[in-house]
């Protein structure tokens, strides 16, 4: 299966959404964009499962420590770029700042925001966004590992399993719908990792799916796709949504994914550019965005159509700057050695 450059251009409307959503809600601002907006972390985690599992079960052999170590690369340069780059200011602003320990500074360099380790520190961790990162390091490390080692029907069954429990867990115990994350379940377990299990494994359900099930292209999975994302914009576009709704998203995003990797590359090189480059700025924005926010809120720029645009624009620039001149560099230097 070739990259598919649809995924891209749709993981970059998914983080704009998310900047322009924070833009708005942090700033209290509630009656612009719906909250709905939260949903598209659950796409990128479906989305993930879904490539993830592309690369991983075409493979003959498996090592879970370069698995590991491989997606560790990916995702640490921009991490602690951006963290770095947000604590700066709240240091230098903040009048009560207390120190990470060496804990802290443990969990910040693993990227373990979502273990549940020193639970009991006071220090406030600056990229408070990177939950998403961490379950999605750390979940794929131990899930995939176990998939892999199982044959087809067995996959499909441990799948099912933890679907059913994780909607299980989050329908009957979740404060806030799907908008939780640094919540704990239990002691020892956090929202976000639930909402991450289930994502992941319905992005891997759907590529087993695909891998059995695939059609070739034709009006038909057109019409369906184009069904899908109305029925999704529809569900979802309004301020006063149905809440009990956002547990039925996982689901129409899997479906939708489904029937988007049915559907070949756009051929026009200009558009497949662009597509591209939504895929770069992809992982730079959902980072760098706080610190904009920041910086907007500093210079007292409230949200509106005009600052939105020029809040975007800027994310954007900033955010392609990153993958070419720092994240494409460094993993590539990083993976060589």
């Amino acid at each position: 299966m070739a990259r598919n450059y649809t995924f891209d251009f749709m993981r970059g409307c998914a983080a704009l959404l998310v900047c322009i959503g924070h833009f708005y809600d942090w700033n209290q601002n509630y009656n612009i964009i719906p909250s709905s907006f939260i949903l598209a972390v659950d796409f990128f985690l479906v989305l993930s499962g879904f490539v993830i599992s592309q690369s991983i079960f075409s493979k003959k052999k498996f090592n879970p420590f370069y698995f590991a170590m491989n997606r560790w690369i990916r995702l640490f340069p921009v991490f602690i770029l951006c963290y770095i780059l947000i604590a700066i200011p709240k240091i230098l602003i903040l009048e009560k700042y207390t120190p990470p320990n060496i804990i802290d500074l443990i969990q910040v360099l693993i990227i373990g925001k979502m273990l549940p380790i020193n639970l009991g520190t006071n220090y406030v961790d600056p990229l408070s966004i990177s939950y998403t990162i961490s379950a999605e390091l750390w979940v794929g490390i131990i899930i995939f590992p176990v998939l892999f080692l199982l044959k087809n029907k067995f996959k499909y069954i441990l799948l099912l399993l933890v679907i059913a429990y994780t909607y299980f867990l989050m329908i009957h115990y979740s404060p806030n719908y799907m908008n939780v994350h640094s919540i704990l379940l239990y002691n020892y377990l956090y929202f976000g990792v639930i909402r991450c299990f289930l994502d992941y494994s319905l992005g891997i359900l759907c590529f087993l799916t695909y891998q059995k099930l695939k059609f070739k292209k034709n009006k038909t999975i057109i019409l369906l796709t184009f069904f899908t994302l109305t029925t999704i914009v529809l569900i979802y576009k309004d301020i006063n949504y149905n809440k009990n709704l956002e547990y039925l998203a996982p689901l129409l995003f899997s479906f939708l994914i489904f029937l988007v990797a049915h559907i070949e590359n756009i051929k026009n090189p200009y558009i497949c550019f662009t597509f591209k480059k939504f895929g770069e700025f992809s992982y730079p924005i959902y980072l760098i965005h706080p610190l904009l926010i920041g910086a907007f809120n500093y210079l007292k720029i409230s949200p509106n159509i005009y600052s939105s645009m020029v809040f975007i624009t800027i994310c954007m620039i900033i955010s392609l700057m990153i993958h070419k001149h720092y994240e494409k560099p460094l993993m590539n230097f990083m993976i060589k050695k």
